[in-house]
């Protein structure tokens, strides 16, 4: 929703209201999914605003009307007094004045609360501040005590004292030392702990989105996936979908990995919805075109120096009876037959921008036989560091695997491809996301 909310408010200072509101509503739509209070009032305020910039008022008081009743239902002031100015400003312009002073009294008995609030709190902090004063005073008089005691022991033994001052000073500069510490790590663990719950509830997002297990055996039953991010959220993302004429998978790598890869998947997953679904394009070189031209464009890509080169490389194929259509950018497909494979490479061009040439993506047609297994993947598997000497997988061993395994159960395959990749990482890290697709005709 964070995203989703983000790319809106993106949408809007470059006036496109239209997409705007829509990445708002989906916003809206996955808040209410996850009782996410917080998430529906903002979204919900940001279309008012949105709304009363665009002269819709009635639509606009429609919302503003929903946050403060909610608002007042859950007694949330500061959303009270949002929706309260929203709505004064909106029966102003209808000019309906005793609903515009009424809204006008509300924020303004509001605004008074908060601020008594604010300032009990300030106090109640300054009454604190002074306690912990007081008491570092009578710690400070206590070890000034302390110290005067020391003194008269010097005199009566200085070999002695002098050893106890040692100790007491290693004492307490090691007790500083470990304070501190223990502080700076309490505060360390309070930022990883925000940290990964954002992360944690990112995560629930790309879930929420990416097509469930059920779904993909709905739509491509003898089939398998192997989805392993390498962090929490995932760079690398899966796409299935069936019309009545056919169905779409797709394995698609997008630019880095967790957090920047996992909104760049949301991205890739948004435009195969969008042109795929929405506006009907069938012709999966267009597709790929489509989406480069969006990514480039809403990205400011230019290819100047320092800019980012994000973007996403893609295998897409459409099954439609035993006939199979397939585009690539950089992401090859694999067809194994009878033991023998057959590789069809993708452009090498990606989805983004790049130096080389702008040209159209190939459009591949094949005809397909009983038994065949189809395979897409990201390089995730194959760059994986491990065996014996530390090294790379590297494609050519990962062509052999699956064409061993190629006359397995789509289970089989799942279970195969799983334990020769821990058998290879071993103890090394993963090194990327992996996704490896496979369809058996």
């Amino acid at each position: 929703m964070f995203y989703l909310q983000r790319l809106s408010v993106s949408y809007k200072n470059l006036n496109k209201i239209d997409s705007a509101l829509f990445y708002l509503d989906w916003s809206l739509n996955i808040a209410r999914g996850f009782g996410d209070y917080g998430a529906i009032q903002a979204s919900k305020f940001t279309m008012a605003s949105i709304f009363l910039s665009q002269g819709r008022y009635d639509e606009a008081l429609v919302l503003g009307n929903e946050i403060l009743k909610s608002a007042q239902e859950k007694k949330a002031l500061s959303r009270i007094r949002d929706a309260s100015i929203l709505l004064y400003k909106l029966y102003k312009i209808n000019k309906d004045y005793a609903l515009s002073l009424e809204m006008l009294e509300i924020y303004n008995d509001v605004k008074e609360t908060l601020s008594k609030q604010y300032t009990a709190q300030k106090a109640q902090a300054a009454e604190f501040r002074s306690k912990i004063e007081a008491k570092e005073i009578k710690i400070q008089e206590k070890e000034l005590q302390n110290y005067y005691t020391r003194i008269i022991a010097i005199i009566v033994s200085i070999v002695l004292i002098l050893v106890a001052v040692l100790i007491y000073r290693n004492y307490r500069i090691k007790s500083k030392a470990n304070f501190e510490l223990a502080e700076i790590n309490a505060i360390l663990d309070e930022k990883n702990h925000d940290i990964m719950s954002n992360i944690e509830y990112a995560k629930k997002i790309q879930e929420a989105i990416l097509p469930s297990k059920e779904t993909i055996l709905h739509i491509i039953p003898d089939s398998f996936n192997l989805y392993l991010p390498k962090d929490v959220v995932s760079g690398d993302f899966y796409w299935v979908h069936k019309d009545k004429s056919a169905s779409y998978f797709a394995a698609v790598d997008c630019t880095g990995h967790g957090v920047s890869g996992a909104f760049m998947s949301i991205i890739g997953l948004t435009l195969l919805d969008e042109l795929i679904v929405k506006q009907g394009i069938k012709e999966l070189d267009k597709v790929l075109y489509e989406m480069r031209e969006y990514i480039i464009k809403s990205l400011h890509q230019t290819g100047e120096a320092g800019e980012a080169r994000d973007g996403m490389d893609i295998a897409i194929c459409k099954l439609s009876g035993k006939k199979i259509e397939f585009a690539g950018a950089h992401n090859p497909l694999l067809i194994i037959r009878k033991k023998e494979i057959k590789e069809i490479k993708g452009d090498q061009q990606p989805i983004g921008f790049y130096t080389g040439d702008k040209a159209p993506f190939t459009k591949h047609e094949f005809d397909l036989e009983k038994g065949d297994m189809i395979y897409m993947f990201s390089d995730g598997y194959q760059d994986q560091f491990g065996g014996p000497k530390g090294k790379k997988y590297m494609a050519g061993k990962f062509k052999k695997l699956l064409l061993r395994i190629s006359d397995q159960t789509c289970a089989e395959q799942f279970n195969a491809l799983s334990e020769e990749l821990q058998s290879w990482k071993g103890d090394y890290e993963q090194v990327d996301d992996i996704c490896v697709m496979g369809v058996r005709v």
